[in-house]
């Protein structure tokens, strides 16, 4: 079974942790990616 792709790539779920971790705060806010977490992204992708 082929995995849906997330919009934001495959590395979503590993990105999304290794954020939990450098900030102690969750990617998800209210079901969306948090506003932290977009930032936090578009700066490690340079």
């Amino acid at each position: 079974m082929a995995k849906k792709k997330a919009p934001w790539g495959p590395s979503g779920a590993a990105l999304k942790e290794e954020y939990k971790k450098a900030t102690g705060k969750s990617a998800l806010y209210c079901g969306k990616l948090s506003k932290g977490f977009q930032e936090w992204r578009k700066q490690k992708q340079g």
